[in-house]
């Protein structure tokens, strides 16, 4: 009977030795993960995976947000690629305390609840070694339709310039109506779409240009025709928020 309960200690041993448990570590700064560092302010899209709710306590003490809620709202994502790594965002839990940062991102998901972002791809940024949300500085106004005006607005301009290379149509652009039309589009409908659209691009993608200065540029003829194409390739090339 000795020699079984030894026998039988030993291979729970054994089992023990084999299957050792694993320690649940908190996410850590990017600076302290394994592999290739990212540079500060490189831009990554990831899929938000879970919601949840943990103590302020959670969030690291060198967060470059500071939490001041006793709860905080963490919202993990995914970011794909080779590594497959998840990260953790933190903000301030929204019925304990006003975090502008989430809820300027809500309103680009056209929610309130911020269980309903599980799913919906995210745009991060590094910053002081941590991955942390791209938010935009400026609430959601404007509006992306702004661009077809832009278009409307650029037509007569393009038509004159047709014209002046081309010949053929040179009285179309000296009538009246032409020139009202060029009036309109140049000092109104272009710069007005412009703004717009720009405001727009500001609170929803990761554009940093001002809204006012290229409104200014497209108000002035015929500097707004060289403007405009490049402010455009601009709006391609900018990132989604959420």
């Amino acid at each position: 009977m000795a020699g079984t309960d030894e026998s039988q200690a030993s291979d729970e041993t054994a089992d023990q030795q084999e299957t050792p448990s694993e320690p649940v570590v908190a996410p850590e700064p990017v600076e302290d993960s394994d592999g290739p560092h990212p540079s500060e302010g490189l831009q990554i899209r990831g899929e938000v995976i879970g919601v949840d709710r943990v103590s302020a306590s959670a969030v690291p003490a060198d967060y470059p947000v500071t939490i001041t809620t006793e709860q905080a709202l963490a919202v993990e994502v995914s970011i794909g690629g080779p590594d497959e790594i998840a990260v953790v965002v933190y903000f301030e839990t929204p019925k304990m305390g006003v975090d502008g940062r989430l809820g300027r991102l809500l309103t680009l998901a056209e929610t309130d609840d911020p269980a309903d972002i599980v799913g919906k791809s995210l745009l991060l940024t590094v910053e002081d070694g941590f991955y942390m949300p791209v938010v935009p500085e400026d609430p959601s106004r404007g509006d992306g339709r702004g661009v077809y005006g832009i278009g409307l607005g650029l037509v007569p301009s393009l038509l004159v310039g047709l014209v002046g290379i081309f010949a053929p149509g040179s009285d179309l652009i000296a009538t009246t109506p032409f020139v009202l039309a060029w009036l309109v589009g140049t000092f109104l409908v272009l710069p007005v779409s412009v703004y717009i659209d720009a405001v727009n691009l500001r609170a929803t993608t990761d554009w940093e240009g001002s809204p006012r200065n290229w409104t200014i540029l497209a108000a002035l003829p015929p500097i707004n025709v060289v403007a405009i194409p490049l402010y455009l390739i601009g709006r391609e090339n900018a990132q989604p928020i959420i």
